[in-house]
């Protein structure tokens, strides 16, 4: 059996992460960086970030009545129907807005908060799967900030369907993940500020990346940390969005790179500052 980093079709199974968002406030700016530093163009009156011809990400600008929000980057999950959520819903979290349509209708959306207060989004497509992942400049990983990883992931696991899992290489400590069998959904780590959620990605070479993010206005928030998956950076853009930077070790793990949980110890913060807010 191996295990994926991420599908090449993001957005193919109900759980896997498939779409974000970055709201932010300087919307001009903002959008000057991510195309300097990823290449991506903007259509849609500025609101959808693309790729090679694919649809990335959105951009949406923070309301003057909000202005006290910070600039952050917000992932969403597939669902299949949220008709079924609403028959099986999950215990503890919160719907705080939606479901509503996203865009020229594009997907039906809600936005959910974990019992811990992490915020994150529910996609059902409607004319959009999602992004298209395994590629450079791509969103590549994603990572939850929480006070109490082994607590939350109950929560997460019900809603799609996982399990909670470590992976591991040789000589670095476990790394927490939600998991199936195929697949690695996404990454835990303990942290001492709000609970979040951290959207990574792709690269090629991350030294060169964090170079060139660096003099584009950008700060790197603590030195490159290399999880299992790959050497990974956090940064903030120019605005204030934090976001990371992955250049992936392999495309696969395989079995003799996956531990079950409680086999050995857990590097429960991944080697970042537990200091880090969104």
């Amino acid at each position: 059996m191996t295990v994926r980093l991420l599908p090449i079709s993001a957005a193919a199974t109900s759980g896997i992460p498939c779409w974000v968002d970055l709201t932010t406030r300087q919307s001009e700016r903002t959008q000057a960086f991510y195309q300097e530093l990823f290449g991506w163009t903007f259509e849609a009156g500025g609101t959808i970030g693309v790729l090679d011809g694919e649809p990335t990400c959105g951009v949406l600008e923070i309301p003057e009545d909000a202005r006290e929000l910070p600039a952050h980057w917000f992932p969403y999950f597939r669902v299949n129907s949220f008709d079924h959520l609403a028959a099986d819903p999950p215990t503890d979290g919160d719907v705080i807005w939606g479901p509503e349509t996203y865009g020229q209708r594009l997907a039906t959306v809600a936005a959910v908060v974990d019992p811990h207060g992490a915020g994150f989004g529910l996609w059902e497509s409607m004319g959009l799967s999602g992004f298209a992942g395994g590629r450079r400049h791509a969103p590549a990983w994603f990572e939850l900030s929480t006070r109490h990883p082994a607590d939350i992931a109950k929560f997460y696991c019900q809603l799609f369907d996982c399990f909670p899992d470590s992976i591991s290489a040789a000589g670095s400590a476990a790394y927490r993940v939600f998991a199936r069998p195929d697949v690695l959904l996404a990454g835990v780590v303990a942290s001492d500020t709000e609970p979040y959620w951290r959207v990574y990605f792709q690269v090629d070479d991350l030294s060169s990346s964090l170079i060139h993010a660096k003099a584009l206005g950008a700060t790197q928030l603590a030195e490159r940390v290399d999880l299992p998956i790959g050497g990974t950076a956090l940064l903030r853009d120019p605005v204030g969005a934090l976001f990371g930077l992955i250049e992936p070790f392999r495309e696969e793990l395989g079995p003799m790179d996956t531990e079950a949980t409680s086999m050995g110890a857990t590097d429960d913060n991944a080697g970042y500052p537990t200091t880090l807010s969104l």
